[in-house]
């Protein structure tokens, strides 16, 4: 099994029923999406994914792990998610995912990682960049 950190920035992308899926997911239930994985291919039906969020946030909310779950397909091309960018005919690739757990705060701040996981990158660009399975199981349990 392998993991991968997958972003999300507030001030790139407005996620419109991110509230609806933290109550399903709270409730006990599973929540299924797409999620982009920036160019890389490599991940896979089973693998782990940590969803980061990333940017500055009016809210005040910091960065870090606000989500975790299950990678449900293989990479596929889809229309890009920032409407400019799908205007201009640019796709993404991109994976069906299921949240396990998932807030509108970090479960796990930046800060927290920082000095639990020193040699990991945790702000990445986009999606899709590899963490060791065995990082991404302790904070995923």
């Amino acid at each position: 099994m392998n993991a991968f950190i997958y972003t999300w920035n507030p001030t790139k992308w407005k996620w419109i029923d991110m509230a609806y899926a933290v109550s399903i997911v709270n409730s006990g239930e599973s929540f299924k999406g797409q999620w982009s994985c920036g160019n890389s291919r490599k991940p896979q039906v089973g693998d782990l994914f940590l969803l980061m969020k990333l940017g500055s946030d009016p809210s005040g909310i910091g960065k870090g792990v606000i989500g975790c779950g299950y990678i449900l397909s293989a990479p596929e091309t889809v229309q890009h998610w920032d409407e400019k960018q799908r205007l201009e005919g640019r796709s993404v690739l991109s994976t069906s995912i299921e949240f396990k757990a998932l807030s509108d705060r970090p479960l796990i701040s930046y800060d927290e990682l920082i000095d639990r996981f020193r040699d990991i990158h945790w702000t990445p660009q986009q999606s899709g960049t590899s963490v060791p399975a065995d990082v991404a199981e302790i904070i995923f349990f």
